[in-house]
């Protein structure tokens, strides 16, 4: 393995880190807060990374291996060096609960151990939902966009960053690839913030619910979530918003181009679609008798469905009240997720589309052993390897989800419906799960090992699973590169 072309990488990284940090410093500033915290937590990034990121070493040559590694160390150490800024504010004294806060952050969970959140400085609430915005696109996107020559080995990074099976590039250069995501990202979020601003929100608020729809990442700046506003206006707007940031942004891309006809054909969009509406129409139904009628109940399932689907975590209902067939399938559409190329966790549209028609024609062939079937995604035949990977990735998906849910199972704090929740919520990057975690509820009194494996859950997830694994196999740290 390359090993100077990942500490460079891994070093630019905490670079932009240290520089993106200073920004809700000038908000702390404007609120008379205490502004040193945010300078010790940048100098920390930007030492480190002016550290092992010196020297751009003449070998660099990106693989697979490189890239993957570089991107799970590199949102670790985010992680391990950002949860600082909580500690040193004193808004969140212990380190354990700060990592978990910032892990939660970074990887657009939402999850919060957190009881009075109103009660934070203003600085640190903006930079806790800053944090959602960062990682809902990804640093690496970030940093692709300003690198005139990211082409070189930089598909390999957007590929072990960014979420859902497919990533490939848009235009003919990645560097433009990039900034047309970013492009695309901030405009969509500044939309969603001058719209709140005119429906009377005031700018932090407005900012702040902006960045955690954007990066569906449902930390407010509110105890009560979107349910403190106790206004449909601003249900209304975060809603529609989730469900644009749960839509892959290469569709966006083709409406820009002027290839709408292409980007509406999308499969996954419309899958994605059906099982949005289907669900809103048949919580509806389940939930309207104790709600107070069918257009209340329209209401909470139109949000929570956007919420669960999103993986965003937003609540404006404490659904731990509602009828299990509503909190079961909200437990569904938090594993199935967003589509791929979206902001969303979760499994993916994609995937779900892929393993559908995977397991059909399987079943086919266990009938028609002699006949040839393939397997079609937007009218393309899909190879037998992209189908078996699908496989592979769910196989690996649940042996994950039932370990953790054992190892949560320990915790004296949690029964079993809590235990599988908060192991679904933080695994697909949703936040609230249900009983102990519910949208009403937080993580704040689990154990310190509890805490520990789910911010390990939510950085494998927000990762897809493989470059958390792959960091930690032996053979990844031998010198041989095989490519």
């Amino acid at each position: 393995m390359n090993y100077k072309i990942v500490f460079y990488t891994i070093g630019q990284i905490l670079k932009v880190m240290g520089l993106l940090v200073l920004l809700p410093m000038f908000v702390a500033i404007g609120y008379s807060e205490q502004f040193l915290p945010y300078i010790y937590t940048a100098i920390i990034f930007l030492g480190l990374g002016f550290l092992i990121a010196f020297k751009k070493p003449k070998d660099s040559n990106m693989y697979s291996k490189e890239a993957i590694v570089s991107i799970g160390l590199a949102w670790i150490l985010i992680s391990l060096i950002g949860a600082l800024l909580y500690v040193f504010s004193g808004a969140i004294p212990r380190y354990i609960d700060a990592f978990f806060e910032l892990v939660s952050g970074i990887t657009t969970t939402g999850a919060t151990i957190l009881t009075d959140i109103e009660s934070l400085p203003k600085g640190v609430l903006f930079y806790r939902n800053f944090t959602v915005w960062i990682g809902g696109m990804g640093i690496l996107v970030f940093i692709l966009a300003l690198m005139p020559s990211a082409d070189k080995g930089g598909l390999q990074l957007l590929r072990a960053e960014s979420p859902g099976p497919n990533v490939s590039k848009m235009t003919s250069k990645l560097s433009t690839t990039a900034r047309i995501l970013y492009g695309i990202y901030f405009g969509l979020t500044l939309l969603e913030f001058i719209i709140l601003l005119i429906g009377g929100v005031g700018w932090f608020d407005a900012s702040t619910l902006s960045f955690a729809t954007a990066g569906t990442g449902g930390f407010a700046p509110t105890n009560a979530s979107i349910a403190s506003y106790n206004s449909l206006f601003v249900e209304i707007v975060i809603t529609v918003f989730m469900f644009i940031f749960s839509i892959n942004f290469s569709v966006y891309f083709l409406i820009l181009v002027g290839k709408g006809l292409t980007a509406i054909k999308n499969e996954e969009l419309w899958t994605f679609v059906g099982i949005f509406f289907l669900s809103i129409i048949l919580i509806s139904l389940n939930i309207s008798s104790t709600v107070g009628g069918f257009w209340n109940a329209l209401r909470y399932a139109f949000f929570e469905v956007s919420s669960a689907t999103s993986s965003t975590g937003f609540a404006v209902a404490d659904y731990n009240s509602w009828p299990a067939f509503s909190q079961t399938l909200l437990v569904i559409l938090m594993m199935i997720g967003g589509c791929a190329g979206s902001t969303a966790g979760g499994l993916k549209v994609a995937r779900l589309v892929g393993l559908t028609k995977g397991g059909y024609v399987k079943t086919r062939q266990v009938l028609n052993p002699r006949k040839m079937y393939s397997v079609k995604i937007d009218g393309k035949p899909q190879d037998e390897s992209y189908i078996s990977s699908l496989f592979f990735y769910l196989a690996v998906y649940m042996a994950i989800l039932f370990v953790f849910t054992i190892l949560v199972s320990l915790d004296k704090q949690m029964d079993f419906a809590s235990s599988f929740s908060a192991c679904v919520a933080t695994f697909n990057n949703s936040g609230p799960g249900i009983g102990v975690v519910g949208p009403m509820n937080n993580y704040g009194a689990l154990g310190v090992g509890t805490k520990l494996a789910l911010s390990g859950l939510m950085l494998t997830g927000r990762l897809e699973i493989f470059p958390i694994i792959i960091l930690f196999l032996p053979s990844t740290w031998r010198r041989v590169n095989n490519g």
